[in-house]
């Protein structure tokens, strides 16, 4: 040990050949392992960030899509409806969801939107009956949301034909659904 402080403390012209070489291959190591734990620390947060970013932008298409149409109500096929019960003191609360699958540019993300029944009312208008849902924003502005009672095909909410198809006007929506 003596002899290794000596050294240290350069009481010798240098280091022997073998030291040299011991001293790089442990640095080579030490470089290695922590080049080694800094890359994988970094692709798992960049798979966060994506996955987190995936997340935010289905979140907005979401809300874009159901909140962008200040005069139609866009009508849901009826599959994305999920319905799950609160257990209380009086009985099982039953409490509705629209879950909307949407394509982002880091693939497809499902989406749930808490919904509220109104009157549980439904019409045969224009072709398929369907049952108006209130849904409310971050923002606390309330639009109704319709889906459609029997499963239907799904359609392209960014195709516009689509959306015209599966869309009512405010004047249909007060002539059919009245409260």
């Amino acid at each position: 040990m003596k002899k290794v402080l000596k050294r240290l403390k350069l009481n010798k012209k240098g280091f022997t050949f073998a030291e040299c070489i011991v001293a790089i291959a442990l640095f080579a190591i030490v470089g290695t392992l922590a080049f080694t734990m800094f890359n994988t620390a970094t692709r798992y947060m960049s798979k966060a960030k994506k996955e987190e970013a995936k997340r935010s932008q289905a979140q907005e298409q979401a809300l874009l899509n159901t909140f962008m149409y200040n005069d139609k109500y866009i009508v849901y096929p009826h599959s994305i409806l999920q319905v799950s019960y609160i257990s209380t003191s009086k009985g099982n609360v039953p409490q509705y969801a629209a879950v909307l699958n949407y394509d982002t540019d880091y693939g497809s993300v499902p989406f749930a939107i808490s919904i509220e029944p109104t009157k549980v009312q439904a019409t045969t208008y224009p072709i398929y009956p369907f049952t108006r849902y209130q849904v409310t924003s971050d923002k606390g502005t309330k639009r109704w949301i319709f889906i459609f009672n029997d499963d239907v095909e799904s359609y392209d909410l960014k195709n516009t034909q689509d959306v015209e198809k599966y869309s009512l006007s405010k004047d249909e929506v007060k002539t059919y659904f009245k409260d």
